[in-house]
């Protein structure tokens, strides 16, 4: 990567790579359900049931997101079928350390999007190694479920690939608008932003009428995303 890019990608909010994928030889299809399915069927991950409908701050106190154990096969054959219901499953925080093939392959894309990123990375000076923030998480959709607003653990950045097929739609808002936010929704809705973190899915609306800034963007398959630190992101 250019310093130019370099530099960028390090100073915004938010960074979408449009298709960066097939600029770095990546075979995409070693992520695909049917090779997951094959390679990787027995590994027991975690299971989220959720309602697809929740578009509030209110939505999930009444029906918390429950979590359960399930092979990965089981889950991706649940993905191949029609789902019409209120409710959806959603796998999660899917620790792919293990899989040697897909963290190979991985390992092809440059530093900056891959890799601790020595010298100016606080996590260098990790002592561990953490789950979702210096190792890499996957999680699996089906249509409908959703990725409640939050920001990354200890508000560090975030780098996301999607691998396919289907579009994720994105929002965001910058971290300086975080704290009005968060005021905003405990004197309209009596919540908490940050102790609700993941249980609520914000309608853009309610931000644009309050006059909070707010993105809303669109990442394709192969398109990868960085965020920056502290923002406030819901998918």
């Amino acid at each position: 990567m250019s310093p130019l890019f370099e530099d960028t990608i390090y100073k915004e909010q938010v960074c979408l790579l449009r298709g960066s994928l097939n600029h770095f030889s990546f075979d995409n299809s070693i992520f695909k359900k049917c090779s997951l399915r094959k390679n990787f069927g027995s590994k027991k991950i975690d299971i989220m049931f959720q309602n697809r409908l929740v578009h509030s701050f209110l939505g999930q106190k009444a029906l918390k997101q429950i979590l359960r154990k399930e092979r990965l096969a089981s889950y991706i054959n649940y993905t191949n079928k029609g789902k019409d219901s209120e409710f959806v499953d959603f796998a999660v925080n899917i620790d792919i350390n293990e899989f040697s093939s897909l963290i190979r392959e991985l390992r092809k894309l440059p530093d900056q999007i891959y890799t601790v990123h020595k010298g100016i990375d606080s996590q260098c000076y990790y002592r561990d190694d953490v789950l979702g923030v210096s190792l890499s998480q996957m999680y699996l959709k089906v249509k409908g479920v959703w990725t409640g607003g939050h920001q990354e653990n200890s508000r560090l950045r975030a780098i996301n690939i999607n691998h396919g097929p289907a579009d994720s739609l994105w929002y965001s808002v910058d971290s300086e608008h975080y704290e009005r936010l968060r005021r905003l929704v405990m004197s309209v809705f009596g919540v908490d932003i940050l102790s609700q973190e993941g249980l609520w899915f914000c309608n853009i609306e309610f931000l644009l009428e309050n006059n909070i800034p707010v993105r809303q963007f669109r990442q394709k398959a192969g398109d990868v995303v960085f965020l920056g630190p502290g923002c406030l992101h819901w998918v």
